[in-house]
């Protein structure tokens, strides 16, 4: 007799699971991004530093948005140019200016966030 299982899907024995994915061929989550528009708060700046996991030194355009989607958040963006780039990297920058309406689009994998102005940050006891 076969085993019952533990927690049952409303998926029928062809569908693969309950939201229709195989989970052996599930999509290539690194190739998923988010869109965000907002208005730029304060000119772009580009600061030349070490970028991803081996810190190679790359011209990196810095930008906060105010995010137009509910609660108005602002968004830090960063587009980071290969050295060699620097001319390109000025170029975005000088476009993006105060109150220019901006478009983001980074990969969801690479996504950061911030908890600004917290109200404590403590030890949580080893249990």
């Amino acid at each position: 007799m076969p085993a019952t299982p533990l927690v049952q899907t409303s998926a029928h024995t062809p569908e693969p699971d309950l939201f229709g994915m195989d989970p052996a061929n599930l999509p290539d989550m690194t190739a998923a991004v988010v869109v965000l528009r907002g208005r730029v708060i304060a000119d772009a700046k580009v600061q030349i530093q070490g970028t991803g996991p081996d810190h190679k030194t790359a011209a990196v355009v810095s930008v906060d948005l105010l995010y137009e989607g509910p609660g108005g958040h602002t968004v830090h963006v960063e587009e980071v140019f290969p050295l060699t780039h620097r001319a390109a990297a000025d170029g975005r920058a000088a476009q993006l200016r105060r109150g220019v309406l901006a478009e983001a689009i980074a990969p969801v994998h690479r996504l950061q966030l911030v908890l600004s102005h917290a109200h404590s940050i403590k030890p949580v006891p080893a249990h």
